[in-house]
């Protein structure tokens, strides 16, 4: 159980130090506001509570699509197929770029682990 916590420890590590890359933090602020304009479109398009706006971003978002939820009109499902893709892509580029700087963090040894200095 204590190996599962370390890796758990060293993956929020290096997500922590993966947002102080200004980069990153503009990924994070697009996902960000990608989530929220998904929840107010559908909470006012679609009339749906702040909870079930919210739950369904996060399920189309994810590609889960249980189809509890769906859009009911045209305009609703043209924004939905939009917002899927740009949001999908965003979150792929955020998960990209956080695994690579865990990457580059364990091939690069710090001082002091004994790895070999260039």
């Amino acid at each position: 159980m204590s190996a599962v916590f370390a890796q758990y420890r060293a993956a929020v590590r290096s997500f922590n130090r993966s947002l102080r890359h200004p980069r990153h933090q503009a990924f994070a602020l697009a996902v960000v506001v990608v989530l929220v304009s998904g929840v107010v479109f559908y909470r006012l398009v679609e009339g749906w509570s702040l909870a079930d706006s919210l739950y369904f971003t996060v399920v189309a978002l994810s590609t889960i699509g249980f189809g509890d939820l769906a859009p009911t009109t045209t305009f609703s499902r043209l924004f939905t197929v939009l917002y899927a893709l740009v949001g999908v892509g965003l979150i792929g580029t955020l998960v990209h770029l956080v695994v690579s700087n865990a990457q580059q963090a364990i091939e690069r040894p710090g001082p002091g682990s004994g790895g070999a200095e260039n």
